[in-house]
């Protein structure tokens, strides 16, 4: 052993010896032999499969160690060798590694590539910031001086080596390699690029744009053509893989690099990028086929009509300007024979637009058929659906649905309202005292009673739960402190004097929401005492024997329950009891008074006069809260945690109530949407505020009633009384969801209907947010498939329910309604479910529908031949036909039942593979009438329980039109029963309940004006009342503004609202939608109020009257009807002006209304009215020239016989027909 060790001692020493002696040359010729050695022998170990036995012996550690001491080593020889000799050992290493990589196959080479990247990948994960740019700024430097010193041949010869090399790997690479190298690209060149300043950004382009000119200056024909090819290829790739937010984030960055590479642009320069467009662009013209024009058509408008829905209205009208400045200056540098080009293409493309639209008018005008496809828009729109994200703006820290989203030059992703917001600071902001702030752990997940402990004021209010476990809320929000004399200073309170009233069924002994942890009490108190600012400022202290009183976990016992009987629970007829499951109201009586007040409604409920609670009055003094700072935050302690962002706080900028709580629904976190209270307190507090604003307008413009004192309106009870009230509350069809509000609407669709005629259907659709697959992706993202957890989240988050129903029918209207059946134009309402879900109920009009007004004409053979027409055009839109029973309907037993587990609509369109078998299903889940329900539509009538609806309906061989001496009456032909009419695209498209109905009677929609669209809840007071209890409660140093308040206020506080119907509201979504715009027409004179005039400066705004006596003096506008003028034309900001000409028609609602009944008090005022409407006129007096009276002058101008005179004509007997319909 010790012989070994000696020779091997001895060999070591003598080629130490021979390597001090050895020339350069030799000590080069030795190096180079071991390494071809080495890489022979590795390239044999990797071929036969056997690993390096050093690399297997040595541990990870050791590896590491090696590699640094390699490295190191290898540095410092780099940092003494001179220049000859470092590019002599370069020129050796490359060709070195030329030959190695000409001898190895293959699958060596992809072996070697390989674990070259994972080696590479490994060094960079693990290297720090600094080593990494370090190491790319070496990188830079050494690149650069290597292309500096190589000459043209050996450029050139690089260059296609990295062209060979990068297709070959191309080629070779899979589709997931692909799209890791390409995302891998994309994040390092936009690391790259965001680090990089302004001048390395300038001189990085430059040398881009002269190494692509090069290079296209050297490509042939061939080579052009090819990489053109290969760069559409991959530019249509791209966009078929990147989403919204990142086709947003690119087209934002695109036209910020345009923008600033146009203003760095001198003249020539944009000249000749205009005259190589131009040449690019018609020799791309010559070479495209009439396929991919097509296409590429198609993609420009879809891309246009995307980017208008998205622009705002400054930003289009910005683009607008850019065009015509570039057209005018197109239009002055092209020469004649470029202008004859072009218009001779546009001649062309115009002439082959018009034969292809010739050919698809050839086709049969069949409303169903109107589209081409109507599966491909149907699928395209639940893919619509399907794409909804949430969207954040980094500034107001709104999230929420397809939220207007853009990226900003800064690289802020912004709204469009506040990219848009100039002022500093911007509105919704954080420096505007617009953020609430990210709630602490302490302040997370308290059930409410927990919430009510800690609060230091109490808003009460009435909440309850309706059936599928959504809320409600009736009456209005009255503001206590704690303490009736001051705030609370001692928190938490008593469990007794919580003054939480439950309601609930004998067998529900305990509840989620007075559950009380004593150690999160205290933790959430100590948070609110060192960190919100209100409770500093009152000096709340933490009250350490009442904390001791709390239970560990558990509800409290403390509370006053009532536990009414059945008949009690169930009295009514749409009460379920689920509606009593979990009621309660905050009671902020003292503690002194509670216990009597609650034992009086106690007993009272079981005296048999009193089935229903009352909740006794409470004593005290409320507090204002648009007064009282810090309001906010000492109700809901959990969603204003440190006092920030509350309304009467201090800022800039102020903001409106409605607007305020808007920005608060759509929140990052989704809190105060979510709030179980907050939302219902939010409603009833803007409702409130708008109320107060609409009585300052009211009297604004009825000054003679601001000086009235509280005896002359004590004065005025009675008739006088309600006629006043009903002038006041004329002024709450401001107010949304009011019963005001739904006249006014009711009104203006009555109007609707007189000027376009008769609608042709009535709609219906009802929300399946329990089932929908798109809903459920949205609101439940980890568990969309698990029915419970889609419950909950629909009841949780009632805001983004709602807006999806809404974003869901709009979308649905414009597809399937207008699309696809061609209405002209419809009109539809919201509506809200008993159980808190929307649904929606409408008309549309469709084109080339049957005239149902000839069915009361005299003529038989005309009665006959429209009979036809109707029965025949409403058989291909509508059906009561059951596809799984026979016409005969005697298998009706048999029919397939509702598939509930899982059930149908939790099937997306696109998943639909057999639409024969899907419908059938959808039939019997949704449209099938299986159950009839005393608490649902069982009614009693002569003795006699009846189906409100009809059911079970009798059966029709064939679609038939009975004509009674009231009204014509259309009876689909049907095979079931118990089935409810649709349209087969409608219910497989929006996969809920659906109802479509024919109209072919006037009273018919008249029923529909009064039932559904001023469907109401039933006045508790008359107004005589109201006013009396308002007039006797008010102060003596009160004036009529409080009553007019008072009497708004008492509008909206008369109804229950659901979860979804408030965050409607709150978020300020529409309560209807029609094609069509509405505009009031005065024709007493009255004109509106400036809101904004100052002293000496006109206080009353121009009418439509006053611009049209003052209409210019041309043939057209002198021959124009009042009525024709204001549908037209939009009114101008000065009198006599040519105003703009309408895109569409709006409908016109004329003020005041009078009866056009002959033997009226009013019908001379009709006349003037029906006057000023049809006849042109600059003077109201030249309309009775020559008569006595107006009645005169209408009564002649009905016999003239002229056009206006007919419709007028018309129009009267329409009125007459509606006032007694009305009346029935």
């Amino acid at each position: 052993m010790s012989s070994n060790e000696d020779k091997k001692r001895l060999r070591n020493e003598r080629d130490r010896e021979r390597r001090r002696n050895e020339t350069p040359e030799e000590k080069k010729a030795r190096r180079a032999s071991r390494n071809e050695k080495d890489a022979l022998r590795r390239a044999q170990r990797r071929l036969v499969g056997v690993p390096d036995p050093r690399l297997t012996r040595e541990t990870v550690s050791q590896r590491e160690e090696r590699l640094a001491g390699n490295r190191a080593r290898s540095q410092s020889i780099r940092d003494r060798e001179r220049s000859p000799v470092r590019e002599e050992r370069l020129a050796s290493n490359r060709a070195r590694s030329r030959s190695l990589r000409d001898r190895e196959t293959s699958p060596v080479r992809e072996e070697r590539l390989a674990s070259n990247r994972a080696r590479s990948r490994s060094l960079r994960d693990r290297e720090t910031s600094p080593v990494r740019e370090e190491r790319l700024a070496s990188n830079r430097a050494r690149s650069r001086s290597l292309r500096d010193r190589e000459t043209s041949p050996v450029r050139e010869e690089r260059l296609a080596s990295n062209r060979d090399r990068s297709r070959s790997l191309r080629d070779r690479e899979t589709s997931p390699v692909r799209e890791e190298r390409l995302a891998s690209n994309r994040d390092r060149s936009r690391s790259l690029r965001d680090r990089e300043t302004s001048p390395v950004r300038e001189e990085r382009l430059a040398s881009n744009r002269a190494r692509s000119q090069s290079i296209r200056d050297r490509e042939t024909s061939h080579e052009r053509e090819h990489r053109q090819a290969v760069d559409r290829a991959r530019y249509h790739e791209r966009r078929e893989r990147e989403t919204s937010p990142e086709r947003e984030h690119c087209q934002a960055v695109d036209r910020a690099r345009y923008h600033e590479r146009r203003e760095r642009e001198t003249s020539p320069e944009r000249e000749h990028c205009q005259a190589v467009d131009r040449a690019r662009y018609h020799e791309r013209r010559e070479r495209e086929t009439s396929p991919e024009r097509e296409h590429c058509q198609a993609v420009d408008r879809a891309r246009y009509h995307e980017r208008r829905e998205r622009e705002t209205s400054p930003e289009r009208e910005h683009c607008q300007a850019v065009d015509r400045a570039r057209y005018h200056e197109r239009r002055e540098r092209e020469t004649s024979p470029e202008r004859e080009h072009c218009q001779a293409v546009d001649r062309a493309r115009y002439h082959e637009r018009r034969e292809r639209e010739t050919t698809c008018e050839q086709h049969e005008a069949i409303p169903h058929c109107r589209a081409s496809s109507p599966y491909d828009r149907m699928l395209q729109y639940h893919e619509t659906m399907s794409s909804i994200k949430f969207l954040k703006c980094e500034t107001c820290l709104e999230n929420f649905p397809n939220l207007s989203v853009s990226l900003q030059s800064n690289g802020v992703s912004e709204c469009n309202r506040c990219a848009n917001d100039k002022r500093i600071p911007k509105l919704y902001s954080s420096g505007n005292n617009m953020d609430p702030g990210v709630v602490p752990t302490q302040l997370q997940g308290l059930t409410q009673a927990e919430e009510m402990l800690v609060s230091a004021i109490m808003p009460v209010m009435s909440i309850y739960r309706l059936p599928h476990g959504q809320y409600g809320y009736s009456g209005h929000v009255v503001n206590f402190p704690q303490d009736v004399k001051s705030f609370a200073i001692k928190l938490p309170r008593l469990s007794s004097e919580i003054n939480v009233l439950v309601v609930r069924k004998e067998r529900e002994q305990t509840h989620r929401d007075f559950r009380v942890r004593r150690r999160v009490v205290e933790e959430a108190l100590a948070w609110l005492l060192a960190n919100n600012i209100y409770y500093r400022s009152i000096g709340v202290s933490l009250d350490q024997g009442t904390l001791a009183s709390l239970p560990e976990d558990g509800d409290l016992t403390d509370l006053c329950t009532i536990q009414p009987t059945e008949s009690e629970a169930s009295d009514g007829t749409t009460t379920t009891e689920e509606h009593f499951s979990s009621s309660f109201v905050p009671n902020a009586a003292p503690p002194a008074t509670e216990r009597e007040t609650i034992q009086q409604a106690v007993q009272s409920l079981g005296q048999p006069q009193s089935s229903n609670l009352m909740w006794p009055s409470i004593g005290g003094t409320p507090i204002n809260e648009f007064q009282t700072e810090g309001y906010f935050s000492m109700a809901f302690p959990t969603l204003f945690p440190t006092g920030t962002a509350d309304f009467n706080g201090t800022r800039i900028f102020s903001v409106t109530v409605g607007n305020y709580f808007t920005h608060l629904m759509k929140y990052n976190d989704g809190r105060f949407a979510k709030h179980p209270r907050f939302r219902f307190f939010a409603l009833n507090t803007e409702m409130r505020w708008r109320a107060n604003e609409t009585g300052r307008i009211y009297i604004r413009q009825h000054p003679g009633e601001a000086h009235l004192t509280v005896d002359d309106l004590r004065d005025m009870i009675g008739r006088e009384g309600e006629v006043f009230a009903n002038k006041v509350t004329h002024y709450g069809a401001c107010l949304r969801g009011t019963r005001q509000y739904w006249f006014r609407e009711r009104n203006r669709l009555i109007a609707m209907i007189d000027t376009l005629g008769l609608p042709t259907i009535f709609f219906t659709h009802s929300a399946a947010d329990h089932q929908w697959p798109e809903l459920a992706s949205l609101i439940c993202p980890e568990h969309p498939d698990d029915k419970q957890a889609r419950a909950k989240a629909v009841v949780n988050n009632p805001a983004l329910a709602d807006w999806f129903f809404t974003y869901r029918i709009q979308r649905f209207v414009e597809v399937f309604y207008v699309g696809i059946l061609g209405a002209t134009d419809y009109w539809m309402r919201f509506e809200w479910q008993h159980r808190g879900s929307p649904h929606v109920h409408g008309l549309a009009w469709l084109p080339n529908a049957p005239n149902v007004e000839n069915l009361l004409s005299s003529s038989p053979d005309l009665v006959e031949s429209t009979k036809q027409e109707i029965i025949e055009y409403a058989d291909k839109i509508i059906s009561t036909i059951n596809p799984a029973v026979l016409p005969d309907g005697s298998n009706v037993s048999d029919a397939p039942p509702a598939k509930v587990d899982p059930h149908i609509c939790n099937k997306s369109f696109s998943q639909v593979t057999d639409f024969e078998e899907d419908l059938n299903d959808l039939i019997a889940t949704c449209q099938r009438h299986t159950r009839c329900s005393e608490s649902y539509c069982l009614r009693t009538r002569n003795g006699k329980q009846e189906c409100r609806f009809g059911y079970p309906k009798d059966l029709q061989a064939q679609t038939t039109i009975n004509i009674t001496e009231e009204e014509p009456v259309i009876l689909t032909a049907r095979n079931d029963g118990m089935l409810n009419s649709f349209n087969p695209i409608q219910l497989t498209s929006w996969r809920a309940n659906v109802d479509m109905q024919y109209i072919v009677s006037k009273n018919r929609v008249v029923q529909y004006c009064t039932k559904y669209v001023t469907k109401s809840e039933t006045r508790s007071q008359s107004l005589k009342d109201i006013f009396a209890n308002i007039a006797r409660s008010l102060k003596d140093g009160n004036r009529s503004l409080k009553a007019v308040q008072k009497l708004l206020i008492n509008t909206f506080g008369e109804r229950d609202y659901s979860a979804q119907e408030t965050c409607h509201l709150l978020l300020q979504l529409p309560m209807y939608k029609a094609s069509r715009s509405f505009t009031n027409l005065s024709l007493d004179g009255s004109r509106g109020v400036e809101n904004t005039a100052q002293e000496g400066e006109r206080v009353t705004a121009h009418s439509v009257l006053d611009h049209y006596i003052s209409r210019p003096s041309t043939t057209h506008f002198n021959s124009i009807t009042l009525l024709d003028f204001t549908r037209q034309y939009t009114m101008p900001k000065e009198l006599g002006t040519e105003p703009k000409k309408r895109s569409k028609e709006v409908i016109v609602t004329p003020k005041p209304y009078c009866s056009p009944d002959p033997s009226g008090p009013n019908y001379e005022q009709y006349c003037c009215q029906s006057l000023m409407q049809h006849k042109p006129f600059r003077d109201i007096n030249e309309l009775k020239t020559g008569f006595n009276s107006f009645t005169e002058a209408f009564a002649d101008f009905l016999q003239s016989g002229n056009k206006e005179a007919r419709i007028t004509e018309k129009s009267l007997s329409k009125l007459i027909d509606r006032s007694v319909s009305l009346q029935k």
